[in-house]
This record gives structure tokens, sequence and C-alpha cells, in this order.
């Protein structure tokens, strides 16, 4: 973890390798003038140092000597970004974070502090149909917590179900695709899966804030057998969905057997009595008899 309360009170912006806290072997890389050394207050701190890093520039990066895995990046966006009830001003603000390896994109997130955090059934929208990548009237017919039921104002019942990412309210999309951002909280924008040697940090506004930033990698003791670049294949089974996904040796993974022996359990389906299915099977009999 970047120790950034090592940061002497007096600078300004951090020293171009601040590396304080990192795995050994893996020095980070701050390009002078694209950083400023912020505090922040006690009460909204990601971290328990109250020292933050904010862009200076409306595209940002840091880079690393070794690839890495991002288990953590809390950011906060520029003071007055946001909606809130508390302020008439507040002026969205997004951001879009790119991981990179060996200047290809391997990950991306992109987060806007004005996002609706999420769109209600029966909301009217406009939607990415899937068919031609073309957006398209159409009103919220069901949410099922990571997709969205279209039923579209021209009557087409095709590729009705879609992803957050592909609905917009109100000229801003839904929560998925963009993390919805609150007023003075951080948010973690941890990429767990995908190893990678630079952060790509871009916004028209400046002052985007990082508190806390946790990275892992394969040290050199193991790199005869494998680096963070070779990656591993897993099957990732989601809520609707089941993919086939390389991820970082670096990443943190568990298998079954691995759940199970740390107490982690699939939650088990309602148990049923066999004298409760005799008892129900009887009255089912029962019933059957006195309709015939």
């Amino acid at each position: 973890k970047l120790q950034l309360s090592n940061i002497p009170p007096h600078f300004q912006q951090p020293p171009e390798h601040f590396s304080a806290g990192l795995p050994r072997d893996v020095e980070a890389h701050w390009p002078r003038g694209l950083w400023r050394v912020v505090t922040v207050a006690p009460d909204r701190a990601a971290a328990p140092e109250a020292v933050a890093l904010a862009t200076a520039s409306s595209v940002t990066s840091v880079s690393f000597t070794a690839s890495v895995v991002v288990q953590e990046l809390h950011v906060l966006p520029p003071e007055g970004s946001g909606s809130s009830s508390a302020s008439d001003h507040a002026v969205d603000s997004v951001l879009v974070v790119t991981g990179l390896r060996r200047k290809r994109e391997v990950w991306k997130t992109e987060l806007d502090s004005g996002a609706v955090s999420r769109c209600a059934v029966g909301d009217q929208v406009i939607a990415q149909w899937p068919g031609d990548r073309n957006w398209y009237s159409a009103q919220v017919a069901a949410d099922s917590g990571e997709t969205y039921t279209m039923s579209y104002m021209d009557g087409d019942h095709r590729y009705r179900q879609v992803m957050p990412g592909q609905v917009k309210k109100e000229g801003r999309f839904c929560s998925g695709s963009r993390l919805p951002l609150r007023q003075g909280q951080w948010t973690d924008l941890a990429q767990s899966l995908k190893s990678a040697d630079e952060i790509v940090f871009a916004s028209p506004d400046a002052g985007w804030r990082i508190g806390t930033l946790r990275v892992a990698t394969v040290l050199h003791s193991q790199a005869d057998k494998q680096t963070p670049d070779d990656g591993e294949m897993v099957i990732r089974v989601g809520k609707s969905s089941v993919t086939v996904e390389a991820v970082s040796p670096a990443a943190v993974l568990y298998s079954v057997n691995d759940m199970l022996s740390r107490g982690l359990y699939f939650k088990k389906a309602p148990r049923i009595d066999s004298a409760d299915v005799d008892v129900a099977a009887s009255q089912d009999a029962a019933q059957a008899r006195r309709i015939h």
C-alpha cells in the first residue's frame, strides 16, 4: 500500500519516484507537474492518513517498473462536483481510468459524478439495441439488478435484455458501465484481475483525488515460473452469465476448496423435511379423492 503520509508536508507535488509502501522491486513514477499533494478532511479520508494526491491536468498517469494488479484505488471527485441536494452549484465531472500494459489497454473504468444511481421500472430512457448498436426510445420494463429489460417504443420484442451501460436517462448512463459517485464519498476502482504497468486518469476537470493505492505483483523469485503478464484462464460465474477470462497470477483467487476451508459457503435453499413432504402428499391425495 502506498504510504502517502510519508510525503513531507511541505511538498506540493509527490517525488518523481515516490514508492513508499509498494512491493519490493516495484517503483512508481509520478510525472512532474501532473500531480499535487493535498490534504483531506479526516471524516472524508479513505486512508488513516489525511493525505491524497490530486490530478493537476486533464490527462495524468502513474507508471510502475513491473506489472501490478490494483487491489485498492480510492478516488474522490473534485471539490464542488457531483449531484447533491445540499448544493445548487454542483457540476458533473467524468473520470476515465485506464490500465495499460506495454502501452496497450487491458482494463478501463468510467466514473460520472452525476450518473443516475439506478433507472427505475417505468422510466423513459434510450437504450442501445444490441441488434445494430443504435440508440432507440424505450421504457424500463424490469430491473434484475445486473441487467434491464426494455419495452421498445417501436414495438420490437427482440434483444429486450440490455446491460446498464446500454441505457441512458436524461443524457446520463445508468449505473453499471459508469459507477455512480456521491458527493464527498470515495469510490474504489480496484481492478484485481488484470495486471498493468501504467494507470492513466483522464478528465476534463483537474482535482480528482487518490486516497488509497494498494497493488500486488509476482516477485522476481517467482519470475522464472510466471510473471503478471502470463495470466491464467478461469471460469467466472456471475448472476446471469458465465465467462472464461484471463487473469494475472498476482490476482487473489479462491477455488471451491479454498472457500470451504475458510468457512465460505454458497447460500443453501430452505430444507424441506421428508415428514412435511409425506403430509403434503397425503393432503394432495385426499383432495384429489374429494374432487373425483
